[in-house]
């Protein structure tokens, strides 16, 4: 390994290293590596105890904005993994919610996730593991902060 390498070259080609492997499990599956965090990021929220999901609630979770939300909604509805409709109790939001096909793909995301960190930290100790976990974690916390916004944004 070169360890020449800035830490942001190095951030990107981890990056780009776990995009692939989502997009290689979800080109099995004819989705993206985005679309799979989006359903993901769909699923921790159903579980999270929301009576309804709005889109707003995914899109802060997922950290994309609204346009790009909308396309991939879209796709996900045409493909069969989610469905939409207009909320009950505000006709001006968009409910979602996981079909059956969907949740049938949630064992395979995390199956997904947890091998390509695995794989990215092979030879570590489990205490190490856990140290690049926590400073990962207080990097985040920081680049949102600089932001202006939180991590897991809570709903307004």
């Amino acid at each position: 390994m070169n360890c020449e390498l800035s830490a942001g070259m190095r951030f990107s080609l981890i990056s780009r290293f776990f995009k692939k492997r989502l997009d290689d499990a979800g080109s099995k599956m004819e989705l993206t590596g985005v679309q799979l965090m989006v359903l993901g990021q769909l699923n921790r929220l159903e579980h999270s105890g929301l009576a309804q999901i709005r889109q707003r609630d995914l899109e802060k979770a997922a950290h994309l904005g609204h346009p790009t939300m909308t396309e991939l909604i879209k796709r996900l509805e045409k493909k069969g993994f989610v469905h939409c409709c207009v909320s009950p109790t505000d006709r001006r939001s968009k409910v979602i919610s996981s079909t059956e096909k969907a949740h049938c793909l949630h064992g395979e995301l995390e199956r997904v996730d947890k091998e390509v960190f695995d794989t990215m930290c092979r030879g570590l100790t489990e205490e190490q593991r856990l140290a690049v976990t926590a400073a990962l974690d207080i990097m985040l916390k920081n680049a949102f902060e600089t932001m202006g916004k939180e991590v897991c944004e809570s709903d307004d």
